[in-house]
This record gives C-alpha cells, structure tokens and sequence, in this order.
C-alpha cells in the first residue's frame, strides 16, 4: 500500500461477500455506524445524513466491516510491503455534533464564499507535514529556509519506482477531474501543463 491515502476494498473471497476493509495511512478515515449499517468516509459531511456515530481510524490501522459488526486492528510495515496484522484496537464511538446544513455552508450564505473563507485553512492542512524548517543553531543569521518534503507520493511505474514528478512528466495523457471552485484550479492546471509539453 503505497501514497497517502485510505483504501476502502470488498472482500474478493466469495466465502465473505460482505466484508468491507478499509485502512488508513495519511489521509483521514472515519466508520459511520448506523442502525444496521457501517460506512466508509474521509469526513464526517459523508455520513452526519445517516449517523452522527462515527469511530475515527487512526494512521496505521485497519477496519473489517461486516453486516455483524465492524472490528479494528493496527498494520505494521504498510510502507516497506510486509504488512503484518496485530492485535485489535479500540477506538471510542464518537458522536457528531454537526448537522448536514451546517458542513454544506458553515453559516456562509454561498458555498463560494464558504470556499475563499476556507482558503487559508485548505493550504494549511494541503501542507501539513510537507513543510519543514531544516534543524540548526538557534541564532543563526538569516533564519533557516524552510524545505518541502513529498512523502508517499512515489510510484510504480512498468516495476519501476518513480517520484510522482517522474511519473508525470513520463505520462502520454493526464486527465484532470473536479467539480465546483477546483474545476478552476483544474483549468488553470491543465493551462500549466500544456504550456510545459
């Protein structure tokens, strides 16, 4: 399992075809519990429709959902591609205390409005752990630069290991999908990469 993101899979036994895994490594996982029902989500604004009940996933750890119940459990070596599955977890039912009008505006009178308000937010959280000061003395003149770190964002490419910017400068087509206010970034991407091919 490589990059920074949840994975959410049906079981491809036919002797467990309600099995549902899911596991997290960077991005956010929740587990909507329902009456009778389990979901998969990267944020609460998927779910509050159905439940406020929701378990929140830690980073390195793995859910089976089954129509019986749901069980936690933590994932050793995700990145070096010796998964192990260890002992189970218990993480704490938490209850939402959000409603769905409140995630789809949060008080704003246009989802626009809500999205450039949201802006520093969005680029705080977008490099959250990619940016980093390089350690050195504490009187040091000028002060240190800061310094990027894109981890997890490498791939496999025909079995070769790539960088990301490896493997899209390498790509014959990209295809850019978005909706709403990234639609424009989208555009203004797809600008970008075409002055550049």
């Amino acid at each position: 399992l490589d990059g920074c993101a949840p994975l959410n899979r049906r079981s491809p036994c036919d002797n467990e075809p309600d099995l549902l895994i899911g596991a997290r490594k960077g991005s956010p996982l929740i587990l909507g519990v329902g009456e009778g029902e389990y979901m998969l989500a990267s944020d609460g604004s998927a779910v509050v429709e159905y439940t406020k009940d929701v378990v929140f996933i830690r980073d390195g750890e793995l859910v089976e959902v089954r129509k019986s119940g749901y069980r936690l459990r933590t994932i050793e070596g995700i990145s070096t591609r010796q998964v192990s599955i260890d002992e189970d977890v218990t993480n704490p039912l938490v209850q939402l205390e959000v409603s769905l009008e409140q995630i789809e505006k949060g008080g704003y009178p246009h989802f626009m409005i809500k999205e450039i308000m949201d802006q520093p937010n969005c680029i705080r959280n977008t490099c959250r752990g990619r940016l980093y000061q390089p350690m050195q003395e504490h009187d040091s003149h000028p002060p240190p630069k800061w310094d990027i770190r894109l981890g997890g964002l490498n791939t496999k490419v025909q079995g070769t290991e790539k960088t990301a910017l490896e493997a899209i400068a390498g790509a014959d087509r990209i295809i850019i999908c978005a909706c709403g206010t990234s639609w424009h970034s989208g555009l203004i991407g797809e600008y970008l990469i075409e002055s550049l091919a």
